[in-house]
């Protein structure tokens, strides 16, 4: 989500938090994958929990990938921050070019929104950034 810019003084305390800058003890950010203060973007589809790696992420931007037996696909968007996750249907591969999610013969917005109106949109699925040792805590161990 971006910060309403209304409220941008309230908003400048935090920016090193969201940028996982923070150098403190409790709130920093470790660089390295599978840390206890690593960010991880988690997801559960029934009883199936997953995180995937933020630097796989980012160094990626898509990641295409199964939950239990849901394909979906996790993005990144140029900002670096946001993301989105889908379902991927039928188990298409997806690419990512800009904000356009793309399999071999169709097309979507950001928003999982199909560009051609007779293909349906995609499935939003829940997706939950957090550190590591969080995830793990209330997930298991699931990766």
């Amino acid at each position: 989500m971006q910060a309403d810019t209304t409220y941008a003084e309230e908003y400048k305390h935090q920016r090193n938090f969201e940028n996982g800058n923070k150098k403190g003890k409790l709130t920093r950010t470790d660089t390295l994958s599978w840390k206890d203060k690593s960010w991880v973007v988690g997801i559960t589809i029934g009883k199936v929990s997953k995180a995937f790696d933020w630097n796989v992420l980012k160094e990626k931007g898509i990641i295409n990938d199964q939950v239990g037996d849901t394909p979906i696909l996790l993005a990144l968007a140029k900002d670096g921050k946001s993301f989105m996750a889908f379902e991927r249907p039928n188990g298409e591969k997806f690419s990512l070019k800009n904000d356009t999610l793309s399999t071999s013969t169709d097309r979507y917005n950001w928003l999982g929104k199909s560009l051609n109106p007779s293909t349906p949109d995609l499935k939003n699925v829940a997706a939950y950034q957090e550190f590591w040792h969080s995830w793990k805590t209330f997930h298991g161990d699931a990766r």
